[in-house]
């Protein structure tokens, strides 16, 4: 799921849960939606979307309206 779905799907109120898991030297958001369990924000060139600090995560969730996460 690209950030362009994310943002529609969080318009249409289908998403559950917003997971930032920390996987050492980047993050990564986990998306659990009506469709699909923790789906992977994936970056537009294909491959998982890796963030660099926690506030490029906060930054991005801004950008689609998202408030709520769980950091894990």
């Amino acid at each position: 799921m690209q950030q362009k779905e994310l943002k529609e799907l969080n318009e249409q109120g289908k998403i559950k849960t917003v997971m930032v898991v920390n996987r050492g030297i980047y993050w990564n958001v986990a998306v659990d939606t009506e469709e699909e369990k923790f789906a992977v924000i994936r970056a537009a060139r294909g491959g998982k979307r890796e963030f660099k600090t926690l506030d490029a995560v906060k930054a991005m969730l801004d950008e689609v309206n998202i408030q709520s996460f769980s950091v894990c």
